[in-house]
C-alpha cells in the first residue's frame, strides 16, 4: 500500500519491494500457474527505526547481489543487509514461507561517536568486486561502506560530498554509481538534485592482520579494508537541468544518467568525462535507467507507466551504393 518506490529480483523469480508504507516485502514468482503470479512470502520482520517508536521505516532503496544478500536503504538513514536462510532461494513456496522470519538483519552504521541523526538515504550502488556499497544521502554526501565477508563488522569506510565546494552549490546526493575503465581504474559518479553530476576517483586496499611485536599487544586480528579518494574531483558537464534521479554503469567506464529534463544521457568518463550521446523526447518524469547484463541495452521508465528500451545491439546498416557527391 501507498506505491511501490524500488523493486529488486534475485534470479528469475524472487522480487523484493520497497513502498511508501515502509518495510520490505518478499514475493517469489510462481511459475506455472494459471495465471504466472508473485506470491507473498513474507516480511523483513525487524525493520524498524532504531529509535523510539515502532514506525517502518521507509524505504527508497533495494539491491541483491549475486550471493542473494538484501541491501536496504531508507529515510531514516540507515544501511542495511539482509541475509536470508542458508539454501533459501531453492525451496519451494512453503518452505520459504516457514523459513523467511530466520532471516538477520545488520544494521551497517556510523561511529558510535557521531551524535547526530544520519540523513535520509536516497539512492545507493553495490560494487561487488570492491566488495563495497555507496550511498546518496539528502544531505549530499556519499558514504562508502564495507560489505566484506571476512570483516569483523561491516564499517563506514568514508564521506565525499561534492556539493559543498564552491563549485557545485548544495544540493542532495540524487543518485550514485561505481564505474570502472578497462584498466580496473574505479571512480564514483554523484549525480545531484541540481542537475550537476561529479565524478571522484577511488581505490582501496586490505590491511592484513598484523601480530604485536616486542610483546606488544596485536593492533588487528582481522584483515581491515581502507578507502582512498584521489585529489582528482571532475564536473561531467553539461549538467542535466533537473535532478538526476538514475544513474548506471558498465565497463569501458560509461556512465548513463537520466534526468528530470528528460534527457537520457551517454558519458565517457575516462580519461576525462565526455558526453558522447542524449537522447531526448521524455515528456514525463522518469523513474530509473539500467543496461543489460550485455551493455547493448538501456532501460528506463516513467511516471507515464511506460518502458522505453534504447537497442544499440544491431551493427549500424551500411549503405554501400555508389551516389554522385
Amino acid at each position: 500500500g501507498g506505491g511501490v518506490l524500488d523493486v529488486a529480483m534475485h534470479g528469475t523469480n524472487f522480487v523484493a519491494s520497497a513502498g511508501r508504507e515502509g518495510g520490505v516485502k518478499l514475493f517469489k514468482y510462481i511459475d506455472g500457474s494459471v495465471p504466472n503470479v508473485l506470491e507473498y512470502v513474507g516480511s523483513v520482520p525487524t525493520l524498524i527505526r532504531p529509535l523510539p517508536g515502532t514506525t517502518p521505516t521507509i524505504v527508497t532503496s533495494v539491491r541483491f547481489n549475486s550471493l542473494g544478500q538484501l541491501f536496504v536503504g531508507g529515510n531514516d538513514g540507515y544501511l542495511r543487509m539482509i541475509t536470508l536462510p542458508n539454501d533459501f532461494f531453492g525451496m519451494d513456496f512453503e518452505e520459504m514461507k516457514s523459513e523467511v522470519d530466520n532471516m538477520t538483519v545488520t544494521i551497517i552504521k556510523e561511529e558510535e561517536k557521531v551524535q547526530q541523526p544520519p540523513s535520509p538515504i536516497l539512492s545507493f550502488d553495490v560494487c561487488e568486486e570492491l566488495e563495497m556499497v555507496a550511498t546518496a544521502h539528502a544531505n549530499g554526501n556519499v558514504c562508502f561502506y564495507s560489505v566484506r565477508d571476512d570483516d569483523s563488522h561491516h564499517a563506514l569506510l568514508g564521506t565525499w560530498n561534492p556539493f559543498t565546494s564552491a563549485e557545485g552549490g548544495k544540493s542532495h546526493a540524487r543518485s550514485v554509481a561505481f564505474v570502472t575503465n578497462e584498466s580496473k581504474q574505479w571512480s564514483i559518479v554523484a549525480g545531484g538534485g541540481n542537475g550537476e553530476m561529479w565524478l571522484q576517483d577511488i581505490h582501496s586496499s586490505v590491511i592484513e592482520a598484523s601480530g604485536g611485536n616486542n610483546n606488544k599487544q596485536p593492533t588487528s586480528d582481522k584483515p581491515n579494508m581502507q578507502l582512498f579518494m584521489e585529489n582528482s574531483v571532475q564536473a561531467i558537464k553539461p549538467n542535466h537541468q533537473g535532478p538526476v534521479i538514475g544513474l548506471a554503469s558498465r565497463p569501458a567506464g560509461i556512465i548513463v544518467s537520466i534526468a528530470h529534463d528528460g534527457i537520457l544521457r551517454i558519458t565517457q568518463t575516462f580519461p576525462t568525462p565526455k558526453a558522447l550521446l542524449g537522447l531526448g523526447g521524455y515528456k514525463v518524469w522518469v523513474g530509473s535507467v539500467c543496461i543489460d547484463s550485455e551493455g547493448k541495452r538501456l532501460i528506463s521508465d516513467g511516471r507515464d507507466d511506460v518502458v522505453v528500451v534504447h537497442d544499440f545491439s544491431k551493427e549500424p546498416e551500411v549503405n554501400n551504393d555508389e551516389v554522385d557527391l
